[in-house]
């Protein structure tokens, strides 16, 4: 039985993609990558950070540089979080799932500052717990400890997100997940790398999780 839910921030619940394009696309224009915009997106959405470093032909030495500078657009956002749309439907499969009594939190390599901002302007003063700031590469950690620290029983966890490295993530960690398909990747990208179950509308969770 789930009690449980862990909900990733970014392309999950709130839709910084567009944010996160303009300043990707930047970042590549400053690593004199050629590519339109148009391709960017279409690989972003398809891809893993591994295979996109590969694909734009992106030294790995350079990786300690570009880490840098997605922090930085970290802080960026907070400025811009008052712009910041959560997806529809998302915040009332939320108010309905804390009514039922599961315990609702946040996993998310983004900063806290910038989570719970979105919150308060959202009004979703609803999540026990927030895991944020973990980092980019090695979601299965920070999962672990998420769960140990918490004393949750791995049996009655459920990860929700929208990115392959969720799940791998998962399942490293040996946890169920639903893949939603509002987000980075698409639903049948998501439901070719495993995910337990893949969702194109935020009703179609709660229907998931009343039946486990």
């Amino acid at each position: 039985m789930i009690t449980t839910i862990i909900f990733d921030f970014d392309g999950t619940l709130a839709d910084t993609l567009p944010f996160v394009e303009k300043k990707l696309f930047k970042m590549l224009k400053e690593e004199k990558i050629k590519i339109t915009y148009k391709q960017m997106i279409e690989d972003f959405r398809s891809k893993q950070f591994s295979e996109l470093m590969n694909l734009w032909k992106i030294s790995w030495l350079k990786l300690p540089i570009i880490l840098k500078k997605i922090k930085q657009s970290q802080i960026d956002l907070y400025d811009e979080i008052g712009n910041i749309k959560i997806f529809p439907g998302v915040k009332k499969l939320l108010y309905k799932l804390k009514k039922k009594g599961f315990t609702l939190t946040i996993l998310s390599s983004n900063l806290e500052n910038n989570i719970s901002k979105f919150l308060k302007i959202n009004n979703l003063n609803i999540f026990e717990k927030i895991h944020a700031g973990s980092q980019i590469l090695g979601k299965s950690k920070a999962i672990n400890e998420f769960i140990k620290q918490n004393n949750f029983n791995k049996d009655e966890v459920l990860y929700i997100g929208d990115e392959i490295r969720d799940i791998e993530a998962c399942k490293k960690s040996g946890i169920r997940i639903i893949g939603v398909g509002w987000g980075m990747h698409k639903a049948t990208i998501l439901n070719n790398h495993g995910a337990d179950f893949v969702v194109n509308k935020p009703s179609d969770i709660f229907k998931i999780i009343s039946r486990q």
